[in-house]
């Protein structure tokens, strides 16, 4: 069973504006990847950041990077992927996925900062 996908933004008709295009075409609800397995579908924390990042190296699917950042940066998420909540019983923390995580953050954020000097430039 493959699970759905969403249709992304048209790429452009670069080989960058077409990868980009299928890979944000595998988000599902154009925001997160899934994986099914013996009948049951999970959320694939790992890949959905991987696209994040792939799709910020190509600089493209502006939309889907901002839907995607947003999921996997919800309280939810973070918990699941970087500590394996609901299976892990103890306090647990894994490196790849925080490392991850706090990339797309720091993305996420150098994107919304202001400018120096604000919105009229410095003084």
């Amino acid at each position: 069973m493959t699970p759905p996908t969403t249709s992304a933004e048209p790429g452009t008709a670069t080989p960058a504006g077409r990868l980009g295009a299928h890979l944000a075409g595998r988000l599902v609800g154009g925001d997160h990847v899934e994986v099914a397995q013996d009948g049951t579908t999970f959320v694939d924390y790992d890949a959905t950041a991987d696209v994040v990042l792939a799709l910020r190296t190509l600089g493209e699917q502006d939309e889907a990077v901002q839907r995607a950042t947003r999921f996997l940066l919800q309280p939810a998420s973070v918990d699941a992927y970087a500590r394996g909540v609901p299976y892990e019983q103890g306090a647990a923390a894994y490196a790849e996925p925080l490392a991850k995580l706090l990339l797309i953050a720091r993305f996420d954020q150098a994107e919304h900062a202001d400018p120096v000097g604000g919105a009229d430039g410095p003084e």
